[in-house]
């Protein structure tokens, strides 16, 4: 009962930083989706179909195609950040606290 009571609220923050980074490290881990996708050509498969690549592509279109990626992939992470962000900070002022 008194691990339950003294242990566990004290351990939140940091089992909640391990599990921020562990989702961030997870996120942007690229090595399974080029397992996956090695061969196939997602974008330039749906350009086609949209007519965008009939000739010179557009390079507005392709700074738009890239900041929209940019925002997907980082957007979640900073979501999950700004739900966790006290946490994360009071396990990271408990790192120098002693005794």
């Amino acid at each position: 009962m008194t691990f339950y009571r003294i242990m566990v609220p004290n351990a939140i923050p940091a089992v909640i930083t391990v599990l921020l980074f562990s989702f961030v490290w997870q996120w942007n881990d690229s090595y399974y989706v080029s397992l996956f996708l090695s061969k196939v050509k997602v974008l330039s498969t749906s350009l086609m179909d949209m007519g965008v690549s009939l000739g010179e592509p557009d390079p507005v279109f392709q700074s738009m195609l890239l900041n929209t990626g940019v925002l997907l992939t980082t957007g979640p992470l900073i979501i999950m950040y700004l739900f966790v962000q006290r946490y994360f900070v009071e396990s990271v002022e408990r790192t120098g606290l002693v005794g």
